[in-house]
């Protein structure tokens, strides 16, 4: 890890193509860094994704709890604490999980959230920036300029999530006409209803991209007046 949020790699392909290999390959190349690594195997014993991880750490790096009762935190807490414990040391760690199809899906949602959530929380400038610049501009750029308006006003309200009639209202819309755009946003990956009647920001730290990047321009027409937006 080194201090650095990077990016996980995910390998797919049939089996037999040598997926596992490459993992060991992996491994051999951290090794020769000096960095520490181990290897889990999804499927294999009764210890959750969450508790493989915190005995790689003990191992590791002589440390690794996992108790607060929420497996998405516990996940959380253990990357940020291993980074820090690894830069201290100035080394690395890397953990590389064979046979991810039999991670069960809670586990996988788990260890995604986690992975998003350290590399935002330990952000610093630079590396907002560099958000800033791929993974959040990348995200806004799926969305209708309906979407768009949807997200800077869930942005404008706060990190969230929030009710989604308070949205329609911050929109100057009924619930039923921003209903759709959610509903857009939604299968697009960028929202997600945490529960009945509630919205939210599926991308920690989406809303301050939103507040830093600003009102953008609408395009100009050819009398120099501003055209009107696109329908969502």
């Amino acid at each position: 890890m080194l201090g650095h949020p990077e990016r996980s790699i995910l390998l797919s392909g049939l089996r037999g193509v040598g997926k596992t290999v490459l993992l060991r390959e992996c491994e051999r190349i951290a090794g020769g860094h000096g960095w520490e690594s181990r290897s889990l195997e999804a499927g294999r014993g009764e210890d959750s994704l969450v508790e493989a991880v915190a005995a790689g750490a003990r191992t590791a790096l002589a440390f690794g709890q996992a108790d607060s009762g929420s497996r998405g935190r516990d996940m959380t807490d253990l990357l940020l604490a291993l980074g820090e414990a690894a830069a201290e040391r100035r080394t690395g760690v890397l953990f590389t999980i064979d046979e991810m199809q039999f991670l069960p899906k809670r586990e996988l949602a788990d260890l995604c959230m986690a992975l998003a959530h350290a590399d935002v929380r330990r952000a610093t400038p630079e590396a907002l920036r560099s958000l800033d610049e791929g993974f959040f501009r990348v995200r806004f750029d799926r969305a209708t300029d309906g979407g768009r308006a949807y997200l800077r006003a869930m942005a404008a309200m706060g990190p969230g999530p929030h009710r989604t009639r308070d949205v329609a209202q911050h929109l100057g819309k009924n619930s039923t006409a921003a209903s759709a755009v959610r509903a857009n946003l939604i299968r697009k990956g960028l929202c997600y209803a945490p529960r009945p009647g509630y919205v939210g920001f599926t991308v920690p730290l989406f809303d301050g991209y939103l507040q830093r990047i600003g009102e953008e321009q609408r395009p100009q027409s050819r009398t120099g007046a501003a055209a009107p937006p696109r329908e969502p």
